[in-house]
């Protein structure tokens, strides 16, 4: 069995591409019996115990296959297959002879072609976008500059440790949830709980310390707070992905349930069935894979990505997103938060009651201008409000 073969088979035994296999035909495959019991939707130990063969061996195949693999190898097969074909209606039987007359052929006259009817194309560009809701991040000076989420783009909200940047991120999937669109939540870094004890909150359940240790609780508060997490649950517009953090899974998600936005949480936790040379190439196919998934799906996403530590606590730039490059490049805009530190407050009278001062940076904007503005974070309720 070529390495080809196993890789197709092994995509199917994990459940990837099965839409693929109507493309195929039994006689297709060294082993149609195998591929048989897998169009029936035979499983793992059912294809073993039926066909007699031991289970390392499909464990084997299930290893051969790797995302990145699998287009290339159904590419060769359908081409070989084809090859074979012809060669039984010709009198030359080498196939590689085949294939370079084939290649030959398919290339003379090929040009390229420029887009055409521009004006009609952006006519119906711009009525589409008369008919469309504008959605909003929820945040009064940011949706100022951007006017609001769109989709198709990559938005990375980038800062340091525990500054805030999850409680940002969650507070504008909320507010995009209360605008009647659908959006998936991938928290890599904190479970459901952590995730609903911040909903609580941002709801009006302020007294985090008896939500953490189950003690002292506002009984009519706790049950208010129920009932809104049970109402956005039923809702369906918001759906919480506790750490999946596999692309491939992401991707499977987002074609299913056709949101209007993921919000990633956060880059350096994703991973995917493929090997890496370094961090910044990691991250780098990371951030290419959400930009392609935007645009092919017609989604908005938004990537939460951490600041390089540095000795001083100045406000952040571009250039230090962790294993940068990728991210910027990628990215239709980035939003960048800064806590002004306790020694830079003009007036320190005015932070009282958990309430402190931020700096907020749309460092770029790939459709629009970019710019800053104040913010105040309120401690109790996890919420950013314009200045």
């Amino acid at each position: 069995m070529s390495d080809d073969e196993k890789i197709l088979l092994g995509a199917w035994l994990m459940g990837d591409n099965l839409n693929d296999m109507g493309e195929f035909e039994e006689s297709d495959f060294s082993r149609p019996d195998v591929f048989r019991l897998l169009k029936e939707g035979a499983g793992n130990m059912e294809i073993s115990r039926k066909l007699g063969i031991h289970i390392s061996e499909i464990m084997e195949w299930r290893s051969m296959y790797f995302p990145y693999l699998y287009e290339e190898a159904a590419k060769e097969w359908q081409k070989n297959k084809i090859l074979r074909q012809i060669a039984e209606v010709t009198s030359e039987k080498d196939l590689s002879v085949i294939a370079e007359k084939i290649d030959r052929l398919l290339t003379i006259g090929q040009t390229v072609r420029p887009e055409t009817n521009l004006a009609k194309k952006f006519e119906e560009a711009i009525k589409a976008r008369q008919n469309q809701r504008v959605v909003c991040y929820g945040i009064e000076s940011l949706d100022g500059l951007t006017l609001g989420l769109h989709r198709t783009e990559l938005t990375t909200i980038g800062a340091r440790p525990a500054v805030g940047k999850s409680a940002f991120a969650l507070q504008i999937a909320l507010s995009v949830v209360e605008q009647g669109q659908k959006v998936l939540y991938f928290p890599l870094e904190m479970s459901t709980e952590q995730t609903l004890e911040r909903i609580a909150a941002m709801n009006g359940y302020t007294d985090m310390a008896s939500l953490r240790t189950g003690r002292g609780l506002n009984k009519e508060k706790f049950n208010q707070v129920l009932g809104q997490i049970s109402a956005l649950e039923l809702s369906g517009r918001f759906k919480i992905y506790e750490g999946e953090n596999d692309l491939n899974h992401i991707t499977a998600a987002v074609k299913r349930e056709k949101p209007f936005l993921i919000v990633v949480d956060q880059l350096t936790q994703l991973r995917c069935n493929r090997r890496f040379n370094s961090k910044r190439e990691q991250f780098s196919y990371m951030t290419t894979e959400l930009k392609r998934l935007a645009m092919k799906e017609k989604i908005a996403v938004i990537l939460l990505a951490q600041i390089n530590r540095t000795g001083d606590d100045t406000s952040p730039t571009m250039a230090q997103l962790k294993e940068s490059g990728s991210i910027e490049e990628d990215s239709d805009n980035v939003i960048l938060l800064h806590r002004v530190p306790e020694e830079n407050w003009t007036h320190p009278e005015k932070w009282t009651n958990g309430k402190v001062p931020y700096a907020i940076k749309l460092a770029k904007q790939r459709s629009g201008e970019t710019g800053d503005f104040s913010a105040i974070f309120y401690k109790q309720n996890l919420k950013f409000f314009s200045m």
